[in-house]
This record gives C-alpha cells, structure tokens and sequence, in this order.
C-alpha cells in the first residue's frame, strides 16, 4: 500500500513536471506571432509579416522586437512614417536594450532620409551614433546633412563612416556626390566674386 502511494504521488510529479515542461516550451502567443511574421518577412511577404507583428504587440505591448521587426517590414512597404512611429514605441520603452534603441534610431534616421525629413534624420542618427557609434549612422546623417547643404558636416560624416567601413561602394558614391555639390557651390561662389 505504501509502495503504491509512493508510486502514485512519483506519477503525479513526473505528470505535473512534463505539463510544465510542456508548456514552458510552447512560445506565448506573443512569441509565436512573432516567429510567424519574421517567417513571412524572410520571404518578402511583408504585409502578412507586419499583421502577425501586430497580433504580437496586442498580445505584449512591452516587447520591443515586433515594433522593430515591423517598423523593417514597414520600410520595405515604403510605409516610413509608420516606421517612424513604430521606433519611437521602442524608444519610450524601458525594457528595450541599448542595441535595440541603436537599431531604432538607426530605422527611423533612414525612414526620415527616405520622406526628405532632413533635420529628424540629422538627429536620429546623431542619437544612434551616442548609443553605439556605426557606419550606417554616420553616412545616414552624411545624407541629412547633405541635404540641408551642410557640406562640411556631411563629408565629415561620410569621411568617418569609410573609416569604420570601407567595403560599401554606397559611401563612396555619397561622398561623390558630396564633392560634386561642394564643387558647385565653390564655382557659383566664384562666378558671384567675378561680378563684383
């Protein structure tokens, strides 16, 4: 009788931790909405990614991957202020990690670029750049600054960006262009000397 009280409490713990065990291995739904859309958005299929991002943020709005993971899917749509809104969720967020504030900085300084918000850009970048200096973040405030005809900042920025990368043939095509606008700006400064 002992014998078999012992063997029914044994069964009745072994049952109760493979349950446990069961259930600590199958992903929240928040998690498994999640794994749904980065499926979708490794094929391309980002409208389907971001709807399953989505149901991952209703499920757990305090997890800063799906706003991250949809603000990409969001950038690959052409849907940059959605982008933008989705990295500043991340940014007001007290769980998210330093490297996942650089990679919304990062997301919402080249959805500004991409809607001509230079100044949002500039600073964007200018805050990913003081969390964890990169390349991308130096050439996306190279092209802000461009943009608003800050030259020297601009060639500064793309300057260091080579530095810290120089196997992007991006860069050095920014930087180009750079030059080419600083050379047009010198030879309208020198026709406007000539006058006078």
């Amino acid at each position: 009788m002992k014998s078999r009280y012992l063997l029914t409490n044994t069964l009745v713990a072994l049952l109760s931790l493979s349950i446990g065990a069961a259930s600590a291995a199958s992903p929240s739904p928040a998690k498994s909405e999640h794994d749904k859309g980065v499926e979708l958005a490794a094929k391309k299929s980002y409208d389907e990614a971001v709807t399953h991002f989505t149901k991952a943020i209703e499920a757990d709005a305090k997890d800063p991957a799906p706003h991250l993971e949809r603000a990409v899917s969001y950038m690959h749509l052409k849907e940059f202020r959605k982008a933008i809104d989705d990295c500043k969720a991340v940014l007001a967020n007290d769980k998210a990690h330093k490297a996942e504030q650089r990679e919304a900085f990062m997301i919402a300084a080249g959805a500004a670029n991409q809607l001509g918000e230079w100044a949002e850009s500039a600073d964007f970048a200018t805050k990913a750049i003081a969390v964890a200096p990169g390349a991308l973040p130096y050439a996306d405030r190279a092209m802000a600054n461009k943009n608003q005809g800050k030259l020297a900042e601009a060639l500064q920025d793309i300057d260091q960006a080579i530095k810290l990368n120089g196997k992007r043939g991006g860069f050095y095509q920014l930087r180009a262009a750079i030059y080419e606008q600083m050379a047009k700006s010198d030879r309208a400064k020198s026709r406007e000397l000539a006058k006078k």
